[in-house]
């Protein structure tokens, strides 16, 4: 992006994992991507770290499985984390994310039910760190500017609007 050339023209959106815009705090992560990603499965490394980190910040979450000293964790609990994970990293300059979020809590099954669950049991720096993924240490903001628009959302009973600029 030059700041003298009015328009810019790529074919490499596909590839890019941000989306740069002239002002770089506009900038935000590949949509199509993000959503395309919520459907694959990260690498193993990363699912074992995840149930690290939930395992850390929200134990009472996870069962002693019986006759042995191996502790479990429903499934839903590493994935609905990894979804508000990688949804967090569209970050919320992108114009849509509104409708982003809306669609999320409409096709997760029972989205309220285990977000507030989840939540509840979770202690608040869970969403602040910053999880490890296929290639390295997530980038962006935590995912903290998620799981307080969702609280809010479900304490007011309608979605309320985000900030363009987030920590």
């Amino acid at each position: 992006m030059h700041n003298d050339i009015d328009i810019v023209i790529h074919d490499m959106g596909p590839f890019l994992q941000f989306y740069p815009q002239r002002d770089p705090q506009n900038t935000f992560g590949n949509v199509p991507r993000r959503i395309y990603s919520l459907f694959e499965r990260e690498r193993d490394s990363s699912d074992a770290t995840r149930l690290t980190m939930l395992n850390q910040f929200a134990p009472s979450l996870s069962k002693t499985v019986h006759g042995t000293d191996k502790k479990i964790m429903a499934n839903w609990v590493a994935d609905l984390h990894r979804s508000i994970d990688v949804i967090s990293t569209i970050g919320p300059r992108y114009p849509r994310i509104r409708e982003v979020l809306k669609w999320l809590s409409q096709v997760y099954p029972n989205f309220w039910k285990k977000f507030l669950r989840l939540h509840g049991a979770a202690d608040p720096k869970l969403w602040e760190e910053r999880s490890f993924m296929a290639g390295g240490t997530r980038q962006g903001a935590s995912s903290s500017w998620v799981v307080e628009h969702f609280k809010e959302w479900k304490d007011a009973g309608v979605q309320p609007s985000i900030p363009r600029k987030v920590a």
